[in-house]
């Protein structure tokens, strides 16, 4: 990120798809921006697309203003994190990103989606169908194979969001006459550049976490529904306390929890962990942009009558 012009956040949820974005030499200055997804898409494929959208957006700019060509700085959900660093490799490899990324499963009919166009020779409607996943795919690779290319004076940074965080930590396979504690939550484990040789655990994200931590679990389902059990601690930064001068770790998530006098007192020692806090602020007004389950202040009870239909 710091080196990034900009940076984006990416999300959807629930029939919308919201991106927020700052430019580092103004952090104060967010710019939102949301849509509605197509109806029945996937929304790793309306994810995809806010992507794209983005990148056209950036390139057509700097048609007209050749300094904003360079480096930037995209967080997005774990869910398509992973097939954007794919497609990355592809670029760098010379590999056909459609080839990779679009995958037998993704052709399944459940993922076509009925649109009414207009014809223009005859001005008449006509209902076509087309696969999500092509579509989306295909709209991002045209684009990503001229942004990801550095020779074409581009850099495209991508982050999966939940690092921002929390890294994630795995243990070895470990044999049923193995007596090493398995991995659970709440459990305290401790990191020695990203390693804890005595529960055979290891940071593939962070080779440099260092430090005592306790252990969060997730549950992650598939789109087959398989569950797996996912563990994490917590991404933390130096921070200095500016009554007493001193530092301390804290964690990303209590830092964008400060309360009262403590939002002022708490800054980040290093500009590092000052791009970490800005990029969680961003994303949080990302999420102001997506729906939201309310919370009811007061209840206000109505007795149905018999029989009746009220609800």
């Amino acid at each position: 990120m710091k080196n990034s012009i900009a940076i984006f956040d990416i999300n959807a949820k629930d029939g919308i798809m919201a991106r927020a974005s700052m430019r580092k030499d103004a952090p104060e200055a967010v710019t939102t921006q949301k849509f509605p997804t197509v109806p029945g898409e996937p929304i790793q494929c309306s994810l995809l697309s806010m992507v794209t959208y983005c990148l056209a957006m950036i390139r057509d700019a700097a048609v007209n203003d050749p300094s904003l060509k360079g480096r930037y700085t995209f967080l997005v959900p774990e869910s398509i994190a992973y097939r954007l660093f794919q497609a990355q490799k592809c670029v760098n490899a010379g590999i056909d990103i459609r080839s990779e990324l679009y995958l037998p499963w993704m052709q399944d009919d459940q993922f076509l989606i009925s649109d009414t166009v207009v014809n223009e020779e005859t001005g008449e409607e006509e209902v076509h169908q087309f696969n999500a996943w092509e579509s989306a795919i295909s709209e991002l690779a045209d684009i990503l194979e001229e942004m990801m290319d550095k020779s074409n004076g581009w850099s495209i940074n991508v982050i999966n969001a939940r690092s921002l965080y929390r890294w994630e930590i795995k243990q070895e396979d470990l044999s049923d006459d193995d007596d090493t504690p398995r991995l659970t939550n709440g459990m305290t484990v401790n990191f020695k550049n990203g390693i804890d040789e005595d529960l055979k655990l290891v940071c593939t994200e962070n080779n440099f976490l260092n430090g005592t931590f306790t252990v969060t679990e997730n549950d992650v389902r598939d789109r087959r529904n398989n569950v797996t059990k996912h563990f994490y601690v917590p991404r933390t930064i130096q921070v200095t306390n500016k009554t007493t001068n001193l530092r301390q770790a804290m964690s990303i998530s209590e830092f964008m929890n400060l309360k009262g006098e403590d939002v002022e007192n708490f800054e980040p020692s290093y500009e590092n962990g000052a791009l970490l806090i800005n990029a969680a602020k961003l994303r949080a007004e990302t999420a102001r942009l997506l729906p939201r389950i309310q919370v009811a202040k007061v209840m206000n009870v109505t007795t149905a009558k018999a029989n009746g239909t009220q609800f």
